[in-house]
Formats: C-alpha cells, sequence, structure tokens
C-alpha cells in the first residue's frame, strides 16, 4: 500500500488489500472526508464476513474480531489495509513511504 500511495500522481488516494471491498458510497466518504481541510486522511470500519458456509463459531468469531478491530483504531487511532485507508498526498509525502500505517495515529484522521 505504500507503494501505491507514493506512485499515485492525485491530491489523495485510498489504499486496501485485495480482499477488501468498500461500501457502496465509500468513495463519496473518501471526498467528503477530503473536502474538509482539517483531515489529512482516515480509514473505514472493519466488516468482516464470513462464508455462506460458514458455522454459527465462525460468524461470531469474525463478528467479535470485527469489532475489537474497531475498537482498537478508535483508541489508537491506528489502521489497517483491511480497513481501507485514505491519505492527502501531501501528507504521505511528509512521512515518506518508509514510516507504516500506524503513523497515521499522529495525523487528525477521520475514521469512515
Amino acid at each position: 500500500m505504500n507503494a501505491g500511495a507514493a506512485a499515485a500522481r492525485g491530491r489523495s488516494s485510498c489504499s486496501c488489500t485485495a480482499d477488501t471491498v468498500l461500501p457502496p458510497l465509500g468513495m463519496a466518504g473518501v471526498l467528503e472526508a477530503m473536502s474538509d481541510g482539517d483531515i489529512v486522511g482516515g480509514a473505514f470500519r472493519v466488516r468482516l464476513v464470513p462464508s455462506p458456509s460458514a458455522g454459527a463459531y465462525t460468524r461470531a468469531a469474525l463478528g467479535i474480531t470485527g469489532r475489537a478491530i474497531g475498537l482498537r483504531s478508535l483508541l489508537t487511532r491506528s489502521y489497517t489495509g483491511d480497513q481501507a485507508m485514505f491519505v492527502r498526498a501531501a501528507a504521505f509525502r511528509v512521512w515518506g513511504a518508509s514510516r507504516t500505517s500506524r503513523s497515521w495515529k499522529t495525523w487528525r484522521c477521520r475514521g469512515g
């Protein structure tokens, strides 16, 4: 994701892992957040979706895990690629591609 953000040529970029799907109005949320000049980046909430054949235990475990990831992000303001992160290009250039997504917590970010 760092490589993608570094190569991006727009004013901001949105990155996620290959198995992550944005919600239907996800990009509209990114555009809304980025219209606020004080916001430099953010991330989406995680919703882990089990396969249709998953049993009750797997469904419960994924639900708990998703909520735990959300709570960790809320408390620490650090995000993972599974949450689809977005950032202003200028802010990303300040940190450099060598920093991790954990650096995001030091900036004013909005969780989506």
